[in-house]
């Protein structure tokens, strides 16, 4: 293995959540807003958060052994959530006005600022109307 690879960091990875996660998930309980998106999710770290709150959680990475870290950290704890290869750059798989919530943390720098303003339109088509954008 080639050392410092995406696979390489998600080994190590601890599954410590973003401090400002826990305020997030009061908000989003208060204004009802149970499915969330966990926008370039990697292992799992919030995915596993929401999904644990009760939320309906979905999730993509471009890093298939990312998945499959996530994959088992829900299965581990009983948990579910709906997890797919994709890459961010592309246009989402999801329907519009979709999600309550979206949640990018340490994702979206990953590429050109072209590409941001196209992420942020499918940002834009998938998020409901009031929903709430985490960046």
């Amino acid at each position: 293995m080639r050392p410092n690879t995406w696979e390489d960091w998600y080994s190590r990875k601890e599954g410590t959540v973003e401090p400002e996660i826990p305020k997030l998930e009061e908000l989003l309980k208060r204004k009802e807003a149970p499915r969330i998106l966990d926008f370039g999710c990697g292992a799992g770290r919030h995915t596993v958060y929401f999904a644990r709150k009760g939320f309906e959680v979905y999730g993509f990475d471009a890093s298939e052994a990312a998945l499959e870290q996530a994959a088992k950290a829900l299965e581990i704890e009983g948990l579910r959530a709906n997890l797919r290869v994709w890459e961010m750059t592309k246009p989402l798989p999801y329907e519009d006005r979709f999600f309550d919530a979206v949640v990018a943390t340490r994702v979206m720098h990953h590429t050109y600022v072209e590409k941001i303003r196209e992420i942020a339109k499918e940002i834009n088509r998938i998020l409901k109307k009031e929903g709430y954008l985490f960046l």
